[in-house]
């Protein structure tokens, strides 16, 4: 994901047309994603759910988000809609958080859960930062490094992260890129549960 030596990384960093963006105010992901609710369970209301077992992934409405998740990891899909019911039920707050809750799945052939969450989401936010996946879409998982990532310190001045500082980029937003429930389009219709995904920064 980020080996210190990327030819497209060198030449984006010594390019001029360097692009800067400040990590404030914005949105990088809003997802819609449909649950089926299991069969027995008596649900009339949002507020009748209290348990991840009480439903199952079907799909995300965008199936083009979807299959962009794929660039991640061909597991992303599951992972994701298992991490919007956390947040869902007050779990998980940022992407950090997700590292060490139960899962409801397991993902074969890893021996280091933890590892491979950490490697992932990190992955998830390089491409969130430098790539169209999450638009509705279809994307060719094309990675733009000519786009520099600015965030703000207490003091409200702004200094960017050199592409060579990528890491500590995306280990301030594991903790600081806010994943929350859109109220509006969390809805329940019928046996199905949409929940409404969205990530930013306050």
């Amino acid at each position: 994901m980020c080996s210190f030596y990327n030819p497209n990384v060198q030449a984006a960093y010594e390019s001029d047309q360097k692009i800067f963006v400040r990590l404030k105010k914005m949105s990088l992901a809003e997802y819609s994603i449909v649950y089926k609710v299991n069969d027995g369970c008596n649900i009339s209301d949002l507020s009748d759910f209290n348990s991840k077992c009480q439903l199952l992934f079907v799909q995300f409405e965008s199936l083009n988000q979807q299959q962009n998740l794929g660039y991640v990891d061909e597991m992303f899909p599951q992972v994701l809609a298992d991490m919007a019911l956390d947040v869902f039920f007050g779990n998980v707050h940022c992407l950090s958080d997700y590292i060490h809750v139960p899962k409801d799945f397991v993902v074969p052939e890893i021996e280091d859960e933890e590892l491979y969450y950490n490697y992932k989401l990190r992955d998830f936010i390089e491409y969130l930062l430098y790539s169209d996946i999450a638009l509705t879409q279809a994307s060719a998982g094309n990675r733009n490094y000519e786009q520099f990532s600015c965030a703000g310190n207490l003091s409200g001045d702004f200094g960017y992260y050199s592409l060579y500082e990528r890491l500590k980029l995306y280990d301030y937003l594991m903790f600081n890129l806010q994943i929350e429930i859109d109220k509006v389009k969390t809805v329940l219709v019928g046996d199905k549960l949409i929940i409404g995904l969205k990530m930013g920064l306050i």
